[in-house]
């Protein structure tokens, strides 16, 4: 009996394949799809799938450049107040033509060259009626440098013409921005020696200088050097225009000497004799960068 309802229900699951077989639409059994017939991706008739790119992230704005920085950057004549040097240097790879010159009767012209945090250069002296050119050369280290100040020492030396004369003039600078990292306002103080070849005596100036602005400056200096005999005194006071690349001076350059009344031996009216002669003269100047 067992055997056959065994037989029986195989029997009967046998006959219920090709019924339900014709129950599908169309009376035909479904079948496997060949995996041949199906696309691959990225093969001939897919549709390609565009990849999805992140937006690049914003560019970060750059940072502002303020201080001495800034202003070696914004001048071309930022290395000098007029006549003396200030702590700063243009910037690494440049090259400055300067000029400056009284109306008459002569003129001084250098070219420089930066090589960051060190200045070397030539320049050159003419005078109406004088035969030949006084030759210079110039030289500035960089000691220290801050985001508001710097520290620099100086060479300049100037040979006449057919002379075996020398005036040596080295000195020491330091030069910090007075209202922050705006650095609209420059303040420098000199210490400049003076020694000239076969001469014992190589008095030193002391001196203070200034510039204040940014594309149209006031700039001034004073410098003094004292003696048992007198008290000798220089300084500028004039404007600077321009921008990055040309710069233009113009001003009035003075000096003076003021004798020591106990010199002279007199006691009670020694003021009133006493002849300080001060002589004003024009001067311009041009700084160019390239």
């Amino acid at each position: 009996m067992r055997m056959r309802r065994a037989a029986a229900a195989t029997a009967a699951t046998l006959l219920t394949v090709p019924v339900l077989a014709a129950a599908q639409p169309g009376g035909v059994a479904p079948s496997a799809v060949p995996v041949s017939s199906v696309p691959a991706y990225a093969g001939p008739g897919a549709v390609p799938v565009s990849p999805v790119v992140a937006p690049p992230p914003p560019l970060a704005p750059a940072p502002e450049v303020g201080g001495i920085a800034g202003r070696e950057q914004d001048d071309p004549g930022a290395d000098r107040s007029y006549f003396a040097r200030t702590a700063l240097v243009a910037p690494r790879g440049t090259v400055t033509f300067q000029a400056r010159a009284p109306l008459a009767p002569g003129a001084l012209g250098g070219i420089s060259a930066s090589m960051g945090r060190v200045e070397i250069g030539v320049s050159t002296v003419l005078v109406a009626e004088e035969d030949g050119a006084a030759f210079g050369f110039n030289a500035k280290v960089q000691l220290l440098k801050g985001r508001r100040s710097a520290l620099a020492i100086t060479l300049d030396t100037l040979s006449p013409p057919d002379e075996d004369e020398t005036l040596y003039m080295p000195s020491l600078v330091a030069s910090f921005c007075a209202d922050g990292d705006a650095c609209n306002t420059l303040l420098s103080a000199h210490l400049t020696m003076f020694a000239l070849d076969g001469e014992e005596e190589a008095p030193v100036f002391a001196g203070v200088s200034f510039s204040k602005g940014r594309r149209g400056k006031l700039v001034g200096e004073l410098h003094i050097t004292d003696s048992e005999r007198e008290s000798v005194f220089a300084g500028y006071l004039g404007g600077r225009w321009g921008g990055a690349k040309l710069a233009f001076d113009a001003g009035i350059g003075f000096a003076g000497v003021i004798e020591d009344a106990s010199s002279t031996g007199c006691i009670d009216y020694c003021y009133e004799e006493d002849d300080t002669e001060v002589v004003p003269y024009p001067f311009v100047g041009l700084s160019a960068r390239m």
